[in-house]
């Protein structure tokens, strides 16, 4: 919408440069799972259960526990859902 409350169309001669909502989509999703995938989500939630002050302790432990494969790929799909939900917000 412009500011005059009318829709935007493009003038006679102008360019309209745009990228198609599934490309978005599936660039917010790859970049949500490379970052899920990325972020070492063992090491913080190891030294997070050290800090006698940390909160959500329990979970924290919970997630410990969980082997390194799954932990990895549950991290992995969590960004990718939110990737996923990223790019499909408007």
């Amino acid at each position: 919408m412009g500011l005059d409350g009318k829709p935007d169309t493009p003038v006679r001669g102008e360019t309209v440069l745009a990228q198609s909502p599934l490309l978005l989509t599936l660039v917010c999703l790859g970049f949500g799972a490379g970052l899920g995938a990325l972020v070492p989500l063992p090491l913080l939630a190891k030294w997070m259960v050290t800090l006698p002050w940390a909160p959500f302790k329990s979970p924290t432990e919970l997630l410990t526990s969980v082997p390194e494969p799954w932990l990895t790929l549950r991290a992995t799909g969590a960004g990718a859902l939110l990737g996923l939900v990223v790019g499909t917000s408007r």
